[in-house]
Formats: structure tokens, sequence, C-alpha cells
């Protein structure tokens, strides 16, 4: 099992989603609605379910959604020496390693988005993240890396060194880099999960992962009745306050930001973000980062790619590429927002 502080993206996402708009309308009868949770990849997660098949038991539905769950946790978790992805991290450099096809679609979706970011999103950070104490291995203060080791770690990372054959369903590292997927696997666990819901014939449910979500058909106010979840104000505690309501349709969410998972030295602030370009914490001025997409694996990693890069470069590259997307950014007035043209479209349709 994660240490739960550690496994989601940077970011480290405690839900920033809460389950908001799920009232009963009093003009139609409610239809049957069933939600559950558990505790899978060092994090909780939450199902709601709507009209589900008379064929299908509640029981079934629950284990099948976990299953989908542990399996991702067991393919790509760096934390158990026997998954796919440590296999990988563990294999001789220049030798080919057989990987799953759900590794293989992950790690081919990594490469994209780390070619479309120039970098920013790069799941070969590993050695960076853990050599700044927020990986697997803790590290105290007088551990902090020093400019010679961040240089000479910066020297064997990169995802071009990460050959990938799909064909062959082979990868091979090219040097002693170390692959750390938890800004991508957590969305796609949430696609995983939606995708053997919908193979079973329910149609209307919510999946929420670590505060990453996707949603298809109705809630459980009735046909025609959207989803909605909210934005949440960063650093507003454990009863977070709401920033923004979203309705949804179909749709998945992910965030990203710098004020769950960080510590402080003589007054200076220590992000877990760690930029892969410079190989140091990010020192911008972005709070969150939400993303709206069909994939909440692709919400997930642009989310932490656009986290890395700050409020100007990341809604360039949302321009550039069509994301929804919307920014808080710290102020000496509070919080400033800021949103992609696809988000703004998205909001004049769907979202409120």
């Amino acid at each position: 099992m994660f240490d739960q502080q550690r496994w989601c993206k940077a970011g480290f996402l405690i839900p920033l989603f809460a389950f908001c708009g799920l009232w009963l309308s009093a003009c139609q009868p409610a239809p049957e609605a069933y939600r559950f949770s558990g505790s899978v990849m060092g994090t909780t997660y939450n199902i709601t379910v709507v009209d589900v098949p008379s064929s299908l038991e509640l029981g079934d539905i629950q284990q099948g959604v976990h299953a989908a769950l542990a399996y991702v946790d067991s393919e790509m978790s760096t934390y158990k020496p026997d998954s796919g992805l440590m296999k990988l991290n563990t294999n001789t450099v220049g030798e080919a390693q057989e990987i799953s096809a759900a590794l293989m679609e992950v790690l081919l979706m990594s490469q994209q988005i780390y070619q479309a970011s120039k970098g920013a999103f790069d799941p070969t950070v590993g050695a960076l993240v853990n050599a700044w104490g927020f990986g697997p291995r803790d590290v105290s203060v007088d551990e902090l890396p020093s400019d010679a080791q961040l240089d000479d770690l910066l020297q064997s990372i990169g995802f071009d060194n990460v050959e990938l054959d799909v064909a062959q369903s082979m990868v091979v590292r090219r040097s002693e880099v170390f692959i750390d997927l938890s800004a991508i696997a957590k969305g796609y666990g949430v696609d995983r999960a939606a995708d053997w819901l919908l193979a079973q014939g329910i149609n209307n449910f919510l999946v929420e992962v670590g505060g990453e979500l996707r949603t298809h058909g109705y809630s459980p106010r009735g046909a025609g009745s959207s989803w909605v979840t909210a934005i949440t104000e960063p650093d507003s505690g454990i009863q977070p306050s709401i920033h923004r309501r979203l309705q949804l349709d179909n749709m998945a969410v992910a965030t990203s930001g710098d004020y769950y998972n960080f510590f402080t030295v003589e007054g200076e602030r220590f992000s877990h973000t760690i930029d892969p370009r410079t190989g140091r914490p990010v020192t911008h001025h972005l709070a969150s980062v939400t993303v709206v997409s069909t994939s909440c694996a692709e919400a997930d990693a642009y989310a932490t790619a656009i986290d890395v890069m700050g409020p100007e470069q990341g809604l360039a590259m949302a321009e550039k590429l069509g994301l929804a997307v919307y920014i808080l950014s710290r102020s000496d007035n509070g919080f400033v927002a800021s949103q992609s043209s696809a988000f703004g479209s998205l909001m004049a349709n769907n979202i409120r």
C-alpha cells in the first residue's frame, strides 16, 4: 500500500472536488443510486452509480471497481518492488523488458505529453523527486541535494532515454532513468474503473480517486441531470470553501497544486512540484490548475505539466493544444483566476 501523502502526482491531491449537486428533484421520482468507497493506491476512492441493471449485484460492482484500481496499483506503483514499473526500473540498462498493455498505454501517453509540454511533464523525474524527499525515501533537511548533485541527476533523466516498442510490448531504458508514473497513473486508474463500469452496462456514474474524477450519464437527480462538482479554494483547510462549481457531462477532471505537500527551510518554501528542466522545485505563483478532458489520465498529466510550467507558459500550451484549463494563482490580494478558451467554451455549454 502506498503512503497516502506520496502516491499522487506532484500535487498529491487530497480531493478538491466536493460532491455537490446530488440533490433529489421534487418533480420526479429519484432514480436508485448507490455509493461505495474504499482505499487503494495509497488514497481513497468514492463511486456513485445510478440505475444499475437489475442483473448486477452491488457487491460484484464494488469488487470489480476495486480490482480495476488495484491492477493499476500493481502495475505502476514505485512502492511495490514486484510491480511492472519497478521491474522495468530495475532491469539492466539497454536490455529490453516486456511489459503489460496497460503499462505500455500509460508510457505511450506519457511520451506524447512529455513531447507536447517540451519536457515539463517527465515521468523520469523520479530520481529528482526522491532526492528532494518526495519519493519513497524520506530525506532530512541536511540531506537536501546540492547544486552539483542536481546537475549530475539532470544528466540522467529525460523521457528520451525510454525507448518504446509498442508492437512487441517491449521497453528499453537507455540510461539509469527512474520512471515515476504518479503524475498520470491515478487518472488512468479512474479511466480503468470507468471503462469497467461501462462494460458492465452501467452508464450513469461518478468515479473519484484521490480527487481526480470522471462522470458519465446522469446524476442521482434523474435523467437529463448533470453531475455537479466543485473547484475549491487553495489553502482553505480541512473544510475547503468552494471557488467554482462545475457541471459535467461525460467528462473527467484533474487538479494539481502546491499547497498540500511542501516543506519550509529557514523561511523558504520547497514545493513537491519539481521542474524536470531545472531539477528544482518550482518558484512561480500558480496555486492550482484544473484540467477538464474526456480522459482522466490526460487531464492528470497535463495538470502536472501546467503546474510545472506556471500560469503564463501553461496557458500558452493549453491554447495551442485546445486544452480546457482553469488556473488559480497567488497574488498580494488573494487568488487570481485565468482560463483557456476551451474552458470558456465548456463553461458556456455545460459548466456553471
